[in-house]
């Protein structure tokens, strides 16, 4: 009987060495799910915001006028704990671009100076100017893309990528 629980413990013993060493110390990497669900633009003094599932206001600029813009994004699923990703997608510019496209009205949106540098050293637009060059009503379609494959792009399809979110802007020129 001794000779059976020795042997018990000794293969117990065995299966708890064995499964200890089978456990890899290497942690595993956890990517985060990032999460955008209001965009503020900052064009001059205006600010605006879109908050995902409501309108988009809409943005009036003066004809003639060059506007220093920023824009900023956040999670605002909660209430409570509101958490600016504009830091996340600084920290990470070479895997996001904001991409704007213009119709219906005259305007011309470079990447300024303070911008931040991403991908393929180029500017990722969280800091543009803006210049109006012709009066009307249109769209300002905002996309911000996570990993874009050609910065270069003057499509959102040549671009690449993933979009994090989209906006459209209304936009009046006066």
């Amino acid at each position: 009987m001794n000779k059976n629980i020795i042997s018990i413990i000794a293969l117990l013993s065995l299966l708890l060495i064995f499964s200890y060493c089978s456990k890899s110390d290497d942690p595993v990497e956890v990517n985060e799910v990032e999460t955008f669900t209001r965009v503020v633009l900052k064009v001059g003094g205006d600010t605006y915001t879109y908050n995902v599932g409501s309108p988009a206001p809409e943005i009036k600029l003066v004809l003639g006028e060059v506007y220093g813009v920023g824009i900023e994004f956040y999670d605002a699923s909660d209430p409570n704990d509101v958490e600016n990703m504009t830091l996340e997608v600084i920290e990470e510019a070479d895997e996001h671009y904001v991409f704007y496209e213009v119709s219906g009205v005259g305007l011309n949106i470079t990447s300024n100076s303070s911008d931040v540098i991403g991908a393929e050293s180029k500017g990722i637009n969280l800091n543009t100017d803006w210049s109006t060059t012709d009066n009307g009503s249109g769209t300002l379609r905002v996309s911000l893309i996570h990993q874009p494959t050609n910065v270069a792009g003057t499509t959102r399809a040549a671009i690449g990528g993933e979009t994090d979110i989209e906006v459209d802007w209304p936009i009046v020129v006066e």
